[in-house]
């Protein structure tokens, strides 16, 4: 809501809900995006706009710009080289809870520090590295009573920190697209 609710207090953006986009539109050449079809109660409609933008996620999006495959471009929009829906990447993530006795008396705002490193391994480090981030201090909201007095004594006695690895991709990593399904070729390569 941070960016939608801006744009459409400009006038020049309307929210449809309830609406299916079948295929991005484009120039006669394949160049430029010109609007989308859509479809709303089994009625198809086309709109027209200088400026398109897609999100559909990890899916949708390579399947409606592979759905909205022209003469000029035959193997989905933005398909030239043949990469629509390859080189899918992922992350493995965790916590790492660094204990201190009574560190988080009072809640602080803690992201002070951040380690990078993506793919490859360091040469003192025989793995692959990832980023290790300090978090904001963790509320225990949300957890069961059962384990809330548990979670809460950790939280007070621990910096919250944030580890993420980067999974690999490659053009074998990805989806075999149709009109309407992406079904999975070979997940990323978990970079441990």
């Amino acid at each position: 809501v941070a960016a939608l609710r801006p744009a459409v207090a400009t006038g020049r953006v309307r929210v449809m809900t309830h609406t299916e986009c079948l295929r991005i539109l484009t120039s006669p050449d394949g160049r430029r995006a010109t609007g989308a079809l859509l479809r709303r109660d089994g009625r198809e409609f086309t709109v027209h706009a200088s400026i398109v933008g897609l999100g559909c996620g990890l899916r949708g999006t390579p399947i409606l710009l592979y759905r909205s495959r022209t003469s000029a471009q035959p193997n989905g929009l933005g398909n030239g080289g043949g990469a629509l829906g390859r080189y899918w990447s992922a992350h493995t993530a965790g916590w790492v809870f660094a204990m201190s006795p009574f560190v988080q008396r009072q809640k602080f705002h803690q992201k002070t520090f951040a380690m990078n490193g993506w793919y490859e391994h360091s040469s003192d480090w025989p793995y692959p590295t990832g980023i290790v981030q300090s978090a904001c201090y963790i509320e225990p909201t949300g957890i069961s009573r059962r384990f809330r007095y548990f979670a809460q004594a950790i939280l007070a006695h621990s910096l919250h920190t944030f580890v993420m690895n980067e999974a690999v991709s490659s053009r074998e990593t990805g989806f075999a697209l149709s009109d309407n399904e992406a079904k999975t070729i070979a997940p990323p390569l978990e970079n441990v």
